[in-house]
This record gives C-alpha cells, sequence and structure tokens, in this order.
C-alpha cells in the first residue's frame, strides 16, 4: 500500500467511506464487524495508518466478547481496492491476542476463485488460530440471510445488484463454486438427464490456479534465472510489516523476549546459536561464507551468490516448492561488522525485511561471530 495522503487525511478517508462498521448480529447473538472491501482505497492508505484506526475504533469494541466479520468481497480489483495478500496477513497478525480468540466466524460474501484457491492453499500456512476453519462462503445473498439479522445490518446496493447477476450467469464465469446443483437450461433432446452445473470444473479451476500463482506469488517453473529474479525484485513493493519492527533483529535476544508488543501483533521469536570452531581463521571463512550467501546454498533453496550485502539492496530467496520455484523478495535492512583488535573478538551480520510479495512477514539475521574465548558461533534470529 502507498500513501499519496497525509495521515490525517487517511484518517479521515478510512472515517468516511465506513470501512469497517460495528453494525448488528449473526443469528448465534455475536457482535459483527462488517468490512465492505470495495470500499477500501488500498492504493492511498498505508498500512501504519490503517493499524492505527483499527487499534483505536475497532478492537476495543470487540474485547469483551464473541463476535463474526461479514467481509463482503464483491468488485474487489486488484488495481484498486486490494491491498496484496501480505498486507492482509500482517493485518489480521496485528489483531490482539485477545480480540483473535474471540473472532469465532468469517461470513465472506462473493468470494472468487482465485481467493478460494488461495485460502483453501497458501492461506492455511499464512493466517493462524485456525483462520481457515472459521471461514463460510456466501456465494448469495440468500444464503447470508441464514447466518445474519437481515434488519440489522446495511447491505451496499452493487452487492445486490452483482448478486442478480450472478443468477443468470454460468459459474465458471463468476469464479464461484457452487454449493448445490442447478439447472441452466433444459435437457437435450437426446439426453435422458437434465444438464445441471457441476461442483468442480476441472480445467477452469486448472486456469484460475494458474492466473492465481501468477499474479499473487513469483513462480518459476526452472530454477529462476538472474533476469527472472531481477523481475521478481522489480515487480515487489515496500516492506509488508510495521515500520517500527524494522531492524528488530539487531536488539539483543533479551530485549526481544520482553518485547511483549511482538507476540502481541502475532510474530514469533526465533533464535539459534550454535558453535562452528574457534580461532580468527574460522571467523574470516564464515564470514566469506556469509558474504557469498552460502548458508543458503541448498539443493532447494538459494540466493545469488553475487547479492551485494548493503542496506537497501533487494534479493529473492528461491525456493523449490515440489514442482515449481518460488522467489521470494526481501531487503537489507542494515549491516553490522565490529572488531577490537586489543581482544581479538569480532562479529559480522546482516539483517533482511520481508517485501510485498513475499509469503511471509518480518524479518531474519544471520551473523558470524569471535566471541572473547576465541569461539566461533553462527548466530541465526528471525
Amino acid at each position: 500500500m502507498s500513501s499519496l495522503l497525509s495521515q490525517s487525511d487517511q484518517e479521515n478517508l478510512i472515517e468516511k467511506l465506513q470501512i469497517f462498521e460495528i453494525q448488528g448480529r449473526d443469528k448465534r447473538g455475536r457482535i459483527l464487524l462488517r468490512i465492505i472491501g470495495k470500499f477500501f482505497p488500498a492504493r492511498i492508505v498505508s498500512f501504519d495508518v490503517l493499524k492505527k484506526h483499527l487499534e483505536e475504533k475497532i478492537f476495543p469494541r470487540l474485547e469483551n466478547g464473541p463476535f463474526s466479520v461479514l467481509y463482503v468481497h464483491t468488485d474487489v480489483q486488484r488495481t484498486k481496492n486490494f491491498p496484496g495478500i501480505s498486507a492482509l496477513r500482517s493485518i489480521y497478525e496485528s489483531i490482539p491476542i485477545n480480540v483473535r480468540q474471540n473472532l469465532e466466524a468469517v461470513y465472506f460474501v462473493h468470494p472468487g476463485l482465485q481467493a478460494r484457491l488461495f485460502l483453501a492453499t497458501f492461506g492455511r500456512l499464512m493466517f493462524s488460530g485456525g483462520f481457515y476453519e472459521k471461514l463460510r462462503y456466501i456465494n448469495n445473498l440468500n444464503f447470508l440471510w441464514d447466518h445474519v439479522r437481515r434488519n440489522e445490518i446495511e447491505i451496499p446496493d452493487f452487492v445486490s445488484d452483482h448478486d442478480e447477476d450472478l443468477e443468470y450467469r454460468p459459474i465458471i464465469d463468476h469464479g464461484l463454486e457452487s454449493d448445490y446443483p442447478r439447472v441452466y437450461g433444459a435437457p437435450a433432446v437426446d439426453s435422458p438427464a437434465p444438464m445441471y452445473s457441476m461442483r468442480f470444473h476441472f480445467p477452469e479451476l486448472f486456469q484460475g490456479l494458474l492466473r492465481y500463482l501468477r499474479e499473487m506469488v513469483f513462480l518459476c517453473w526452472a530454477r529462476p534465472s538472474p533476469q527472472e529474479q531481477k523481475e521478481c525484485i522489480n515487480k515487489s513493493g515496500a516492506f509488508n510489516y510495521d515500520s517500527k519492527y524494522r531492524g528488530a533483529t539487531a536488539k539483543t535476544v533479551t530485549s526481544l523476549q520482553e518485547n511483549g508488543d511482538l507476540s502481541k501483533d502475532g510474530f514469533l521469536f526465533n533464535h539459534a546459536h550454535v558453535l562452528v570452531g574457534s580461532g580468527l581463521e574460522t571467523y574470516e571463512k564464515g564470514k566469506i561464507a556469509l558474504q557469498s550467501w552460502r548458508h543458503f546454498g541448498l539443493n532447494w533453496s538459494f540466493v545469488d551468490p553475487k547479492t551485494p550485502i548493503q542496506s537497501g539492496v533487494k534479493f529473492c530467496v528461491c525456493v523449490k516448492e515440489f514442482v515449481p520455484w518460488l522467489m521470494m523478495p526481501l531487503q537489507v535492512v542494515y549491516v553490522n561488522e565490529n572488531r577490537n583488535a586489543k581482544s581479538a573478538v569480532a562479529s559480522f551480520g546482516f539483517g533482511s525485511g520481508t517485501l510485498q510479495g513475499h509469503l511471509l512477514a518480518g524479518e531474519e539475521r544471520f551473523s558470524i561471530a569471535l566471541d572473547e574465548n576465541n569461539q566461533v558461533c553462527f548466530i541465526y534470529r528471525r
């Protein structure tokens, strides 16, 4: 998400558009958070402003009991009002733990085929807390009223209009999977049975999956070439996680463990400290290995070894997932190198953060250190 407005203007815009509204209850008596995807100005509202709005205006009202989300996906377009997969995950992970635990159901109105495919595959890994199991797909507003108190919720007219339009279009045209058989015409003269729309349209399903993969993630069927990695980097956006955590992995382990905001915002902290040898020569070899990205030198993972380790440099981690290769864009956030000539203590390390287009959100640090006991350790932190 990029910002073209001042922070105050962005805040006013979110309020004016009523993207997030707490309205009514569902049939089980749970408070409803209504979200209209089409209203979201993804290109001019920053993640930080959106997060601030949710923390101040929405989350406090959801802390005291179970609630449901009514998300209207109607007419959402990737180029206009879709913030991106990484941003969606960041928004979800920014929900306080106590609020997230109160979420019991998500009614997803007018899901497209691409949205279904994503949530059924990568979504299971990216969203924690059993999010996928809470999803309820609503293909038609008539089904929504089976779950939601109709007289307590406002649905924009364009949603109803879209609903009527879908009634006269084949399922494969609007990317929905039918939850019930529907007759689309009279039986053929030589056919003893009616012509029903099939629940699974395999050619269309496969084509939709390929289209989704091309648009949402960076894939390559063969080992990614330097040119393909460059294209991935050029298409990637800015960092996909909160700016207040930029450079967090450069802090001490103790300070990170004591930082309650990390777990509150859904981040997991991992730290590994491995003894690899002793002496200055071992340290220098370890430093060269890091600088040439040999820690990613695996059969199923690599980084272009010519990539310079300098603050601001973007690069791709290429990972082989089953048949295709997946390219995940990152950017070097900082580089730290220290050496004490008197005590022979030395360290070299760098941290990199995930960019838009990466399936995860966060930061990781790789470093090599020679301590006062002449021991050399490899340190990994994320």
